[in-house]
């Protein structure tokens, strides 16, 4: 069997900020928001041929969709993964694994 070390999905490119360095061009303009249906469809497939380690969750801002995140963060628990968040939230303010339900 296949063994991925990270599956990183790409939630969103609306952010709160419009960053320069930004490589996905995102901005509070930005459109685009990854399905929750669609995401479970992937992550089934994926989970069942080659199980990452690590799912980890980007955007744009993913911060902005927690509830939609929460539910693709418990999909990914379900199969062992364990979760990352990358994130423009100061690192003081950004939410540990334990915050999230």
């Amino acid at each position: 069997m296949i063994s991925l070390k990270y599956v990183k999905l790409l939630l969103t490119y609306r952010c709160s900020s419009a960053c320069p360095h930004c490589i996905f061009n995102c901005s509070p303009r930005a459109e685009g928001l990854m399905d929750v249906k669609r995401f479970a469809g992937c992550w089934e497939e994926i989970s069942e041929s080659c199980p990452p380690d690590i799912f980890e969750v980007q955007g744009g801002e993913p911060m902005l969709y927690l509830d939609r995140v929460c539910l693709m963060v418990e999909l990914a628990r379900s199969g062992g993964a364990q979760e990352r968040w990358v994130t423009t939230l100061p690192r003081d303010q950004n939410l540990s694994a334990a915050e999230i339900p």
